[in-house]
């Protein structure tokens, strides 16, 4: 998957937990699924087990990192929306879901 979405860096996983994580109120205890990366790595910390949809969110942050994060929401809503077989799209979306 990583290579499809154009990722060229190594990805680690990193569970943490919610008492790691602060709201913007300082309150302990969230929920959190977030990428930092560089050039040599990307990193998916995450406080809750990872969906697809998570998996393939924060691939698309380091994939593209100019893109905003709406643009990131929708990309990540098309390649993840079922198809019909034989709509133009369909191809790209087994791709994913396997």
């Amino acid at each position: 998957m990583r290579a499809r979405l154009g990722v060229r860096q190594p990805v680690r996983l990193e569970r943490i937990s919610p008492h790691q994580v602060v709201d913007h109120s300082g309150r302990r205890g969230r929920s959190l699924v977030g990428v930092s990366y560089d050039e040599h790595e990307a990193r998916i910390y995450h406080t809750r087990a990872l969906t697809l949809d998570d998996l393939v969110h924060e691939l698309l942050h380091v994939a593209h990192p100019e893109w905003g994060e709406a643009d990131v929401v929708s990309e990540t809503e098309r390649l993840l929306t079922p198809r019909m077989p034989g709509s133009a799209d369909y191809a790209d979306y087994a791709d994913y879901a396997d």
